[in-house]
């Protein structure tokens, strides 16, 4: 019921933004920068979306946006950006083995990390993507 209960904030939230349009110049993508965020939420968090547009996100995902009003752009770390800021025991531990040594060495970005599928319930969704799947 949480997933329901997100994806109905949301999709409020893209509505919202629609009724504002006017004074709007889209939206930033914003994850729970901790250390249970995904890798494809990590990925995502801080890009640029157009107003309306609902956060796509998967089961039991924290993210979601705020709105960019014309002419002030809010300061936004970028996913990467915040990840690389910080100690090397930290970003293993939010990777995984796996995921950091493939970032490391340079055999996977960021984005390899997001997977989009469709949900028979909700929809198009994301989830972070397998490690077989990103092995270069």
């Amino acid at each position: 019921s949480r997933t329901l209960q997100l994806e109905s904030y949301r999709s409020a939230t893209a509505a919202h933004q629609l009724a504002n349009a006017d004074i709007l110049d889209g939206q930033i993508r914003i994850g729970t920068l901790d250390d249970r965020i995904c890798m494809a939420c990590l990925s995502l968090h801080g890009s640029r979306l157009p107003v309306g547009e609902k956060v796509q996100d998967h089961h039991n995902g924290r993210c979601t946006s705020i709105g960019v009003i014309n002419g002030i752009t809010p300061p936004v770390q970028t996913g990467p950006e915040w990840f690389d800021s910080l100690p090397e025991d930290r970003q293993q531990r939010i990777a995984g083995p796996g995921a950091y040594d493939l970032l490391k060495s340079a055999r996977a970005e960021f984005r390899d990390f997001v997977q989009t599928y469709e949900d028979p319930v909700y929809g198009r969704m994301i989830r972070e993507a397998s490690l077989q799947s990103i092995k270069r």
